[in-house]
């Protein structure tokens, strides 16, 4: 039979017949199993066969031409093989078949022999199946441990040699309350559904407030909101959350993206950052770093609690002036009675229940709600500072806390949100105090522009 030549490092991993396996034949010897047909490799007196059938762990003791030893043969990683009972080597004969060489002693291996020299390929077992997560194997030849991945199935990567799950930890009280299946997961924390405080951005949630600038509130001490002056960080004066003052500006705070879900907070007046310092103190930073990193844990009634991990503690509000932090607690383990810890944020630059006209600039017009064809439009042209006292109900609206720092605009005419589809439209008909909370086409983050 005429075999095709194939090289050393391609071996195919499908085939079956030119794998043996290595059995301890005593007194170091060797035979030499193949699984798929169950016999050893026998030498006869003539030629090179195979054995009768016998499992790899049922060598007999008197089975002696299926026993050889393995001589150096001079280098180079090759060994031959030698039959004591026959005295000769295996031997590959030009058309490809096994054939027997010459007699001739094991210690007496010519050097100009070449047919009887082999290298040995040690081949790893590997499964893409049984629990080893692999997708395809590498080549027998680049396996180095047994199961050695190429690729792994969805939901799984590389790690080392093998393929490892990625791994995402959802749940009630934390920031992924859902996480994607294990076989749709492309990433490790690859979630599916985010906390209310939080929006699914591609695999990974970010806080509702990203890019808002806002001001934190406690209804604790009679309702007071965070402050910062020069690098302290204190409590305000008694002020409920819906009469925040345009002019407080010391309780400005723009919510920086700092990684994943985590957030940056920082105040323009004093330019300087929240931080949350290793001596149970907050005050504020020139500069952001692992301190000044938080995450805005949802606490329930549309407010958070600011969790920072370098040292696993929250920002709380005392029944004192200063700020200082909690008691070491994970971002998950809020407890339900912590009332200091939670902060209400509300928008800054449109404030709750102020009635606001949205013009723009490079149009010179303002934003209207179209009460003939329910869509967002512009009005006449108009100076922004030539807006009519009498007789326009489109174009003003009412801002409404929409929860996490966010807003929604009502006109009062049409008595609806302004609304963000396909395109601009308005909401059904809803009064002002009746958000609900499922609508999410209806809330906007205030950016600074």
């Amino acid at each position: 039979m005429i075999l095709c030549r194939k090289h050393l490092h391609h071996f195919p991993s499908g085939w079956s017949w030119e794998k043996l396996r290595v059995v301890d034949a005593g007194y170091g010897q060797v035979a030499l199993h193949q699984a798929a047909s169950n016999r050893f490799v026998k030498m006869s007196h003539h030629d090179m066969i195979r054995s009768p059938h016998r499992n790899w762990n049922q060598l007999p003791g008197g089975w002696d031409s299926e026993r050889f030893t393995v001589v150096d043969a001079h280098g180079h990683g090759r060994v031959a093989l030698h039959n004591p009972w026959k005295n000769r080597f295996i031997k590959m004969c030009h058309n490809g078949d096994g054939c027997l060489s010459p007699h001739r002693d094991p210690h007496s291996l010519p050097h100009n022999w070449g047919s009887e020299f082999f290298h040995v390929l040690e081949i790893k077992p590997c499964h893409t199946g049984g629990g080893s997560h692999c997708k395809t194997c590498q080549s027998p030849w680049h396996r180095h441990v047994d199961n050695h991945c190429a690729t792994c199935n969805p939901g799984y990567y590389r790690h080392g040699h093998g393929c490892k799950a990625y791994s995402c930890t959802g749940g009630v009280h934390r920031i992924c309350h859902a996480c994607v299946a294990q076989h749709q997961r492309r990433q490790n924390d690859h979630c599916g559904v985010c906390d209310g405080g939080h929006v699914l951005r591609g695999t990974r949630c970010q806080s509702l407030m990203l890019g808002a600038t806002v001001a934190f509130h406690n209804r604790h001490h009679h309702g007071r909101f965070v402050a910062m002056w020069a690098h302290d960080m204190v409590w305000t004066g008694v002020r409920s959350y819906d009469s925040l003052p345009k002019d407080w500006t010391y309780s400005f705070f723009r919510v920086h993206f700092a990684g994943d879900a985590k957030i940056g907070l920082h105040n323009p007046r004093e330019n300087r950052w929240i931080r949350l310092r290793n001596n149970h103190d907050m005050d504020g930073a020139p500069h952001r770093g692992s301190w000044e990193t938080f995450t805005a844990v949802d606490a329930g009634g549309w407010e958070v609690a600011l969790h920072c991990a370098a040292h696993n503690k929250y920002m709380r509000m005392p029944n004192k002036r200063e700020m200082d932090t909690s008691s070491h607690r994970n971002a998950w383990d809020l407890p339900g009675g912590w009332g200091w810890e939670r902060f209400r944020p509300v928008s800054a630059l449109l404030r709750h229940g102020t009635i606001v006209a949205l013009w723009n600039e490079v149009h010179h017009r303002f934003m209207r709600m179209n009460a003939h064809n329910g869509h967002m439009d512009g009005s006449p042209s108009k100076h922004l500072h030539h807006y009519p006292a009498h007789g326009w109900a489109w174009e003003p609206f009412r801002v409404v806390d929409a929860g996490f720092g966010q807003v929604a605009l009502h006109n009062a005419g049409s008595n609806r949100f302004i609304k963000m589809a396909h395109d601009m439209i308005r909401s059904p008909t809803r009064n002002w105090n009746e958000l609900p909370g499922g609508w999410g086409s209806e809330r906007f983050t205030v950016v600074d522009a």
